[in-house]
């Protein structure tokens, strides 16, 4: 019974958020929030290849983004390859979601695959959660701290990459997939102007198995941010 509640409160919300009835109610919804469907596993464990997530365009009206924030933006697609919005303005875009590991003025490295922020190492706990992404053995670690709580994904024999240290420039935002051995983010494609940033990602109404119609009822209505402090 809770499961079918949460598949028709999804499907209401959606409907008046995607159509919406003519009601100030249902206008508000649509001027706030938009859908998207995670297309890929670099997100994971946070996002599925298959969840159906609603996103808060009005997020960041009055205050900045945060760190650990999961955030939609916009890339340019040039020549097939992935820029920086802002440098690339006539280019094709495309929404990209990730998380904001970096925020201006903070210093960035990546060692044997591993985060530094301002030279510190970002603290991670195992858990104790199977995982096997895409075949290949992994696991699954917290990251804790101010005001953040989330799980991130490493290849348990990882072939990662080193990243020489980058001071974040002014009104930008260094961001990453917390599938972190499977992302393509930007230790690869450069950081995100503050003005591309599109939304705060919010909730996940619906999920299912991307090759199939099995529901993913667990996921329904499942909050992306853990801990909003």
């Amino acid at each position: 019974m809770r499961q079918l509640a949460a598949l028709v409160f999804s499907i209401i919300l959606l409907s008046l958020a995607a159509c919406g009835d003519g009601s100030d109610f249902s206008k508000a919804l649509r001027e706030r929030l938009q859908a998207f469907v995670i297309p890929s596993g670099a997100a994971a464990p946070t996002l599925l290849r298959g969840d159906y997530i609603l996103v808060d365009k009005v997020a960041y009206r009055d205050s900045p983004p945060a760190r650990g924030d999961v955030v939609v933006f916009w890339v340019s697609m040039v020549d097939k390859e992935v820029r920086p919005r802002d440098k690339y303005p006539k280019a094709e875009k495309m929404a990209f979601i990730f998380r904001i590991v970096g925020l201006p003025g903070d210093r960035v490295r990546i060692q044997k695959g591993d985060l530094y922020i301002n030279r510190q190492p970002q603290t991670l706990t195992p858990i104790d959660e199977p995982d096997d992404l895409e075949g290949q053995p992994s696991q699954i670690y917290r990251v804790n701290g101010p005001g953040q709580s989330y799980k991130i994904v490493r290849l348990i024999e990882p072939d990662s990459a080193s990243f020489d240290e980058v001071t974040v420039e002014p009104d930008r935002y260094f961001m990453m997939g917390d599938n972190r051995d499977r992302s393509y983010d930007s230790r690869f494609w450069g950081t995100v102007h503050r003005n591309d940033i599109f939304a705060k990602a919010w909730v996940i109404y619906f999920s299912k198995e991307p090759d199939t119609f099995r529901f993913r009822f667990s996921r329904f209505l499942h909050r992306i941010h853990e801990s909003d402090g």
